[in-house]
């Protein structure tokens, strides 16, 4: 039996990025994105929403014997429709990978009345 193939998160995040919407196991649907940020300390990353956009980013910044390295991340997605940003959670998990959640509402069907001349 070959041992398991570990997981490719860049291949992860842009499959995420291009399909967010997904369906739990009770069938509820929800708003579901993955960030690859194994090269960058919690403190390094920050979250933030404008105008119906998600921004992530990320900067690193190293200094030893006379040189410097720099690392940038920054991704904007914009909030699909029945996402509500006040409802965003995040989880940095211990592999380094950024979730970002939420729950999607359902479209509320609406009666137009009709008005009679």
């Amino acid at each position: 039996m070959a041992p398991a193939q570990p997981r490719d998160i860049g291949w992860n995040e842009a499959f995420r990025l291009d399909n967010p919407i997904v369906t739990d196991k009770d069938g509820n649907k929800k708003f579901h994105l993955e960030f690859d940020l194994r090269q960058f300390k919690p403190e390094e990353i920050n979250l933030s929403t404008a105008n119906n956009v998600l921004t992530v980013e990320a900067k690193h910044e190293e200094k030893s014997d006379g040189r410097l390295s720099y690392r940038e991340y920054r991704r904007q997605y914009t909030i699909p429709e029945g996402v509500n940003v006040e409802t965003l959670k995040s989880k940095l998990g211990h592999n380094g990978v950024l979730s970002i959640e939420a729950p999607v509402q359902k479209k509320q069907d609406v009666a137009i009345p009709i008005k009679h001349k």
